[in-house]
């Protein structure tokens, strides 16, 4: 009898204890929030990016500074040749191509 009590009882004071403990519980600290930063593509990404769209030979990539859309973006001027034309585009930190007019 003792041990048949001992099994009814064990599980509903498990849950007990388990409810008081996760009640006196200290919410995990939560880090401030941040600015979104945005992604930095490396020089070789930006080639490789260029080379993809435009399926020519890469002739240079130096990083740049250009102003788009009211803001200044730090980024690569990409040079790629092709058939026979070479093309400036200037890919920003996040990898989007934006093409010299």
């Amino acid at each position: 009898m003792a041990n048949r009590t001992f099994l009814l009882l064990f599980p509903l004071c498990a849950i007990a204890g388990f409810g008081a403990v996760v009640a006196n519980a200290e919410p995990a600290p939560r880090d401030p929030p941040q600015a979104a930063q945005p992604a930095r593509i490396s020089l070789q990404d930006a080639r490789a990016i260029v080379r993809q769209a435009y399926g020519g030979r890469i002739v240079s990539a130096t990083a740049k500074e250009r102003a788009i859309e009211g803001e200044t973006k730090r980024g690569y001027d990409v040079r790629v040749d092709v058939e026979g034309r070479v093309k400036t585009v200037f890919v920003d930190g996040r990898g989007r191509i934006h093409e010299q007019r």
